[in-house]
């Protein structure tokens, strides 16, 4: 252990980082003791003071526990690594052999994908040296124009905010809002300073994983006091003190109290100045109060004031400000003190980066005052150490990508940290250049595409966090850290290269088309499945900094070429999201709003600042103004886009996503690359998940209408619309892990997407699913998830325009005694629906009564309409065992208590029961639906009612192929067919019925086509959805040779998540008339026209070569489109 540092450490230790080392001995040894093995105890510690006579400063221990059990605990300067291995020995070093340690014998102890150990390992890694050399004058001067755009999005520096007298309507604008937030902000964090840190402080502070501080226990964790005192302080003091705003106070101020000594002064507008803190008011009363020599004369723009009175109000207020100056001083001093100092792991470092940003935010905020003070060297050094800067000095990286919590955290935090640099001499100002430099090429290569199941961003420009596409947490944020960080170094040497903003742009367009407005479907939740969370209008300000350009020109209206991105299509996509409803009291009027209104400072990040609103009103203006561009009378003119339309697949999400109008429909799936669900017991999420992605199907008519899905209020976690599951007790759910994979080798969850002879925005799509349950992790065998138990099936959806029909077949289940069930949908009940008059054969939702049916006198069809008037069409309802509930009371469990708590609501809910034994029971393993999305809209009038075999057939519903065809309606669109094939034996080609284009396909896959006789032209699109992830060639010797088939996330090895790519596929594809399509005329793979490079993705290998084709060189999921015409 390494005595160099002054204040307190904290050193957590496991005693089998000690094997290897001697017991009563400094010098390095091989020798091994049996003390520290596993499972012995510790019951006596001998300190052992240096053998010379100087003298030494005091060693105090404050706090010595010997436990059974340290998990995740951190090495750094104090506590570094302990052993190395060197010839099948295993070593232990002494404290004279420290500076031996080596960034790999670091890596020893904390693998790469332990990503919140890495700080000691990179503080071993320092830039190459390099020659001072002439200083590059533009790149230092676009250093200072960053900081600039910086200090401005926290606060415009040219606006003010204090209001004299102090007064918050609830129509007011959204600034003032958010500045009236901030204030009762900075307020707690007076009240939290003295009321739980007791300023001036002096209990303990201690890490996030600690058992001790947090909560109402007098010792606190650093984080409590960064993100709850420290950074509000600052950004009080920071807003408070500048010139500006200091002027504008005193005038405010001056002018209705006209330094009166013994006026009365409202509490509301000494509120406004000093805050609600009792010693701050009473200091800047007495110091107004007091004498001043008076004098006439009038200030030059304060009207009706004095000089003096002016000078002297602002003095007060300069007063005021030195106090919270000091204060904040103190408070760093006090976290040094407490091990918040280079070289600190604070005893374990985990999650700890998350917890930093108020640290981050008020060094950048108090960079000058820290260097007046003397305090900013030690800053910088400390902030390096804790954002790990040295992880940008690689060269090469290691791999491509970042983790989502260091693109919503660092990255901005190390963009700080050269930032607040010195540049006082030539060395310095080198430095910052090197270190800027460096920190850029981090930034493109964490913005990369990453192949594997690491973050960030994946080939399908899906986001990735805990290995998977985490909609509603982490990767939003991140994105949106990341598109400021794009909108800070535009327009200078550092901006981001193009390939990196269009993968940034793609990565936003997903969650703009995942969400039917706001909100993100439940299935790509994560630990968090509710499904009206809005978490796309928390980010807007993402779209807002993609659609500007150039930052530091003038954004005034009406110069030659406004401030906005030149590619349309990110502005248009800000000015949909960007719609904030209007009317009084308008924080409450909707998510939008309440987001616009937010001041509070986020404890992970904070993105919603002052300067933010103020750009997200610029972009909207500007781009609502007409101008004329240099080149000609062009208009400038941007229109807000149309909801999204069309048909998307996700495969590292095994999601399928289509739109058309407002409303958006999803499926989610998962296969053998692709985990089923996430829940957690710290923070508690979504514990009754684990059917979250047995094929869920989530029709979203639009934001509003997502609130029927209330998994607060008696939602039935066993009837997620679209999946089939066991259906098994509340209790039996709560397994002890999540993030499975399909252990199936034919496993399978995707789709594809045709454009065929339309537009891009009307294509169609299908999706398929192979499933075969995981071995869940299970106490007992009679569970119903043992071992003993076999669960599978095959489904299909196939989406046409507005219609969605979806099939299942081959539902196997045995070892248990549980039903079987596929949910159609559940919805709750609105108390205020308007009900419908019963017609035949189609039940309501929203009609009168309370009913349960499960018998349909053997009709051949029902209609079954739900609570947002999507209408479903089902065929042979008793063989299918169709099950309509209406108007009943539900009662469920909450899914974020660990402690099982009732919940109720009144549902109306349709389900097929498939029994205890589906595949022994006559029509009892497959099933067939369609639905009429939006067909019952609300307000408006309703669509025809589809008639039975005119809108779809189903030729094939087997266990090798589901196919579906859409006839040709109109002169609009020609015949469609959707194929879903499952092959049994990979070595004979799977017959797709009698009819429709294609004969038979070889391989595992999801086709869809389309054949117009007018031109006769035949369209098809394929993929094999399956990511097959393999190692790839030249991966370095560490990650070389490690698991390619996990079975849940612990199995997902270095091999998969830094080294892995997707590696080629093919589909052969046999036609039914041999030589009628011979000619290749446009081919697109991914939506990219690729037709200049067909060879690379089709060839013909038929004999004749015109009767079949193989569709070679399929990655990444990505589908492949083809469009022939007859000879």
């Amino acid at each position: 252990m390494s005595l160099n540092f002054v204040g307190w450490r904290a050193a957590w230790v496991k005693y089998m980082r000690f094997i290897g080392c001697p017991l009563l001995s400094s010098a390095s040894s091989p020798r091994r003791s049996d003390a520290f093995q596993s499972g012995n105890k510790i019951d006596q510690l001998i300190l052992k003071a240096p053998s010379s006579a100087t003298s030494a400063n005091p060693l105090y221990i404050d706090l010595l526990r010997f436990v059974q059990k340290i998990s995740k605990d951190s090495r750094d300067s104090i506590v570094p690594t302990f052993t190395y291995e060197q010839s099948g020995e295993t070593y232990c070093f002494s404290c004279i052999d420290l500076s031996k340690i080596t960034e790999e014998i670091a890596l020893s102890e904390s693998p790469r994908k332990a990503y919140w150990q890495h700080k000691y390992r990179w503080s071993l890694r320092t830039p190459s040296p390099e020659p001072v050399t002439e200083v590059d004058s533009r790149k230092l001067n676009d250093i200072n124009q960053i900081e600039r755009r910086l200090e401005n999005w926290y606060s415009n520096e040219s606006k003010t905010f204090t209001r004299i007298p102090y007064a918050v309507s609830p129509s007011d604008p959204f600034p003032i809002q958010r500045w009236d937030k901030l204030l009762k902000n900075f307020d707690r964090a007076q009240k939290t300073l003295i009321d739980e840190f007791e300023y001036p402080p002096t209990s303990g502070l201690f890490a996030r994983n600690s058992e001790y501080g947090g909560g109402s226990n007098p010792a606190k964790k650093f984080s409590e006091l960064f993100n709850k005192v420290l950074h509000p302080l600052t950004l009080e003091y920071h807003i408070k003190s500048r010139v500006d705003e200091v002027n504008h106070t005193a005038c405010l101020f001056a002018q209705k109290y006209t330094c009166d000594p013994g006026g009365q002064i409202a509490k509301g507008d000494i509120f406004a100045i000093t805050g609600k803190d009792s010693v701050m008011r009473n200091s800047f009363k007495t110091r107004y109060r007091s004498s001043f020599a008076s004098d006439p004369a009038q200030h030059p723009t304060c009207t009706g004031v004095s000089q003096a009175c002016f000078d002297h109000v602002v003095e007060a207020i300069d007063d005021l400000n030195e106090s919270r100056k000091t204060k904040i001083f103190a408070l760093f001093d006090y976290i040094k003190d407490q091990g918040w100092d280079t070289g600190s792991s604070l005893g374990s470092m985990d999650h700890e980066l998350l917890g930093m940003s108020g640290f981050a935010h008020s060094v950048f905020l108090l960079r000058n005052e820290l260097k007046a003070a003397g305090k900013l060297d030690n800053m910088i050094d400390v902030m390096k150490w804790y954002v790990e800067f040295g992880e940008v000095y690689q060269s090469p990286f290691e791999f491509q990508g970042t983790t989502a919590d260091k693109i919503r955290t660092v990255l901005l935090f190390r963009l700080m940290t050269v930032l607040i640099m010195p540049e006082d001499n030539v060395p310095q100002k080198t430095e910052k250049i090197r270190d800027m430099d460096a920190l850029k090429r981090w930034i493109e290569n964490a913005l990369k595409v990453s192949e594997g199941l690491s973050d960030f961003i994946k080939p399908d420009s899906t986001s990735y966090h805990h290995r998977l596409f985490y909609g509603t947490a982490y990767c939003p944020s991140a994105l949106h850290n990341a598109a400021l960080i794009s909108y800070l170094l535009d327009g200078t040497t550092y901006e981001l290269d193009s390939e990196i903003k269009e993968n940034l742009v793609n990565a936003l367009k997903v969650f703009r088309i995942a969400a039917v407005h706001y909100s993100t479907p439940s299935q790509i939740g994560g630990r968090n499945p509710k499904y009206d969370q809005a978490i796309i209008a928390e980010h807007v300000p993402a779209y807002a900094y993609l659609a500007m350009k150039s930052p530091f020109q003038s954004f005034k209206i009406g110069t030659d070429i406004p401030n906005l991105n030149i590619d349309l299509e990110e502005v248009r996509m800000f000015l949909r999201l960007y719609q904030p409803a209007t009317g009084s009291n308008i924080c409450t009027l909707g998510k939008l709003n309440e987001f616009l209104c937010k001041g509070e400072i986020g404890r992970k990040y904070y993105l919603n600042t002052l300067g933010a609103l103020e750009i997200l009103e610029r972009v909207n203006e500007l781009a609502s103004t007409t101008s004329n561009v240099t080149s000609g009378e062009r208009p400038w003119e941007y229109q807000t886009e149309e909801s999204p339309s069309g048909h998307w697949t996700k495969q590292f999400a095994s999601l399928s996503i289509h739109r058309r109008g407002d409303w958006a429909v999803s499926v989610k799936g998962f296969d053998k690359f692709v985990v089923d669900f996430e829940s957690s017991m710290n923070p508690v999420g979504n514990l009754y998940g684990m059917y979250s992605s047995h094929g869920a199907m989530l029709i979203a008519n639009s934001e509003s209408a997502l609130s029927s899905k209330d998994v607060d209020n008696g939602w039935d976690w066993r009837k997620i619309p679209g999946t089939t599951v066991i259906n098994v007790s509340f209790p039996d759910m709560r397994i002890d892990s999540s993030h499975h994979y399909n252990p199936s080798t034919d496993a399978m969850a995707g789709g594809v997407a045709l454009k065929g002879s339309q537009d891009w925005d009307e294509r169609n799509g299908v999706f398929g699913m192979n499933f075969e349950q995981p071995r869940y992790k299970v106490a007992s065998l009679f569970s119903p998830f043992s071992s003993q138990v076999t669960f599978r099936f095959k489904k299909s959806v196939f989406f046409y325009d507005d219609l969605i029909v979806s099939l299942g077949s081959s539902i196997e289940y045995s070892g248990g005694n549980k039903e079987i069930h596929t949910a159609l949908f559940q919805d709750k009940m609105a108390q205020d629906a308007s009900r419908k008059p019963a017609a035949p054969d189609v039940f309501r939702c929203n009609g009168w009564g309370t009913s349960e049916k499960t018998h349909w006198e053997n009709k051949v069809l029902v209609t079954l309409v739900d609570v947002n008037g999507n209408r479903y069409y089902i065929p042979n309802p008793d063989t299918q065992g169709l099950v309509f509930s209406r108007n009943k009371r539900q009662d469920s469990v909450k899914g974020n208590v660990k402690t099982a708590t009732p919940t109720n609501g009144m549902y109306c809910t349709a389900w097929f029961n498939h029994g205890r034994s589906p595949s022994t029971t006559a029509g009892k393993d497959e099933y067939e639906y369609a639905v009429q999305v939006d067909a019952e809209p609300v307000g408006e009038s309703s669509k025809p009612l589809l008639v039975s075999g005119n809108s779809y057939s189903v030729i094939l519903k087997t266990n090798t192929a589901h196919v579906v065809k859409f006839p040709s309606t109109t002169n609009k669109r020609g015949t469609v067919y959707g194929y879903v094939v499952f092959p049994i034996n990979p070595a004979n080609p799977v017959a797709l019925g009698d009819e429709g284009p294609l004969l038979s396909v070889l391989n595992q896959t999801v086709i869809m086509t389309e054949e117009k006789a007018h031109p006769a032209r035949l369209h098809i699109s394929a993929s094999n959805p399956q990511l097959n992830l393999k190692e790839r060639q030249g991966s370095p010797s560490w990650c070389k040779g490690g698991n390619t088939s996990p079975r849940t996330k612990k199995d997902v090895e270095e091999t998969l998540l830094f080294c892995s790519t997707s590696t080629s596929q093919a589909i052969h594809v046999n036609f039914r008339e041999n030589a009628k399509w011979s000619r290749l005329v446009h081919l697109y793979v991914g939506g990219k026209d690729k037709t200049g490079n067909k060879e690379h993705y089709l060839v013909p290998t038929g004999s004749p070569r015109e009767n079949a084709f193989k569709f070679i060189n399929m990655r990444n999921g990505a589908d492949t489109e083809v469009e022939f015409s007859a000879n």
